[in-house]
């Protein structure tokens, strides 16, 4: 995969997950009615989010998907960075992990509604995403790259 079409999924990705994630936030931090009783019936952050160092997860990933838009950004400007492209690829790995987790205690310990789906499962397939799509774009820095010489006309032998 190029890395212009990787970055580009990447920040579609993204934006997904912003705006999850924003939306959540939004509910967790700023209404009293918390982040489950908003206006899309079919999602949950569950009865009782985590919090990592005081914070809320929504919050967290909000933050991880901001800084993975603005790594995603530098790269469209500088193409051919493996370096850009494997942060992308490490915060691919990072968010699919912290989506997993949540994802399993939200869907096993916490057991939502039937007709809700947590939150962080919408996060962990947008993360799976990003992981694909950057581990694919890595695959095209790994090919070694053939020097171009050019073609001598033939010569009949004598």
């Amino acid at each position: 995969m190029k890395p212009r079409i990787a970055y580009l999924t990447s920040l579609v990705f993204t934006t997904l997950g912003l705006l999850l994630s924003g939306y959540l936030s939004y509910y967790t931090l700023f209404t009293k009615v918390g982040c489950h009783k908003g206006f899309i019936p079919f999602l949950t952050c569950g009865s009782n989010p985590v919090k990592f160092w005081g914070v809320p997860q929504c919050v967290v990933g909000f933050a991880m998907y901001v800084v993975l838009a603005v790594v995603a950004l530098i790269g469209l400007r500088k193409l051919s960075s493996k370096g850009i492209m494997t942060t992308v690829l490490s915060f691919g790995i990072l968010g699919t992990l912290f989506s997993a987790s949540l994802s399993v205690y939200e869907l096993f310990i916490q057991k939502p509604h039937p007709t809700q789906l947590p939150a962080c499962v919408y996060g962990f397939f947008f993360y799976v995403g990003v992981l694909v799509v950057s581990a694919m774009a890595m695959r095209s820095f790994a090919k070694p790259q053939l020097p171009t010489t050019p073609s001598a006309p033939s010569q009949p032998v004598v």
